[in-house]
């Protein structure tokens, strides 16, 4: 039940209608599910839920510019050649209570194409009929926090993506990873 696979041929867009989905909905922490993430990316290995000190994850950044790279090459190409500083994801589900549940997540460039890391992401959510914003409450300090764990709720959460969300290309990858914290998560 609620078991969805999709088949074609090679080239035909699978592995970018995948990525396209675990990026929205995880951002960032869905590169550790990406087969096409290069291997320095290890987004996904660690513990999401986790606090994250904005200096270490500048730090990070500097260390392994894979996410950023990523985005550029996977996501921005096309744009950038119509002008555009841009780019987004859009994702839509029937919710479990009977309305829409929206999802948008976009990523900004400067003119040259390179991605502006300051802010990795902007994501905005709409519940319901009347597309209700859903926002962190205005005393949250951890927006980003707040965000992962409003989609750890409502959807599959990160650290069980990985046993739900995948491509099949990658499978005997993710035979091989350690993936001891992922299961004592899940």
């Amino acid at each position: 039940k609620n078991v969805v696979l999709i088949g074609g041929l090679n080239g035909y867009g699978k592995t970018s209608l995948f990525e396209a989905i675990a990026l929205g909905l995880y951002g960032r922490d869905a590169l550790g599910v990406s087969a096409r993430a290069m291997p320095g990316i290890r987004g996904g290995e660690r513990n999401p839920r986790e606090e994250r000190d904005p200096e270490e994850e500048r730090k990070r950044e500097e260390r392994n510019p894979s996410f950023r790279e990523f985005i550029e090459r996977a996501l921005f190409g096309h744009a950038l050649r119509e002008g555009r500083n841009s780019c987004r994801i859009t994702l839509v589900f029937e919710g479990c209570r009977g309305g829409p549940i929206e999802i948008t997540r976009q990523w900004h460039f400067s003119n040259t194409g390179v991605f502006k890391a300051a802010n990795v992401d902007t994501i905005k959510i709409f519940s319901g009929p009347s597309r209700a914003v859903v926002v962190p409450p205005e005393e949250d300090t951890n927006p980003e926090g707040w965000y992962r764990e409003w989609v750890h709720r409502n959807f599959i959460p990160i650290t069980q993506a990985t046993f739900f969300l995948f491509d099949g290309e990658a499978a005997a990858i993710f035979a091989e990873r350690n993936m001891d914290w992922q299961v004592k998560e899940a």
